[in-house]
């Protein structure tokens, strides 16, 4: 299985984040990623006291495994080329690699 991170910067829209599902426990990728300069975090990491959870199984496990790149306008080459080493490194942490 081929495995690829292309984040494109542009000048039209700036999304507040990079949503991303990581290997392992989400908690220890944001350690990873705050100890590697980049302070990711898990976007309203709570569901709604009324969503009726065991209807949409998927949407709790997207809640409990993404987590959010930061991202602004103004990102440069180098911003972009840390956040896909971010990633990489800890895929290669992860699989013992």
């Amino acid at each position: 299985m081929r495995s690829s991170v292309e984040l494109l910067a542009t000048d039209v829209a700036c999304p507040g984040f990079f949503p991303v599902s990581v290997a392992g426990d989400p908690r220890d990728f944001l350690r990873w990623s705050w100890g590697h300069g980049v302070p990711a975090f898990i976007f309203r990491p709570h569901l709604h006291p009324e969503f009726p959870s065991g209807q949409f199984p998927e949407s709790v496990w997207l809640k409990k495994n993404i987590v959010a790149l930061p991202v602004r306008h103004g990102l440069r080459s180098g911003d972009l080329s840390l956040l896909r080493e971010v990633i990489h490194s800890w895929r290669r942490a992860v699989n013992g690699r």
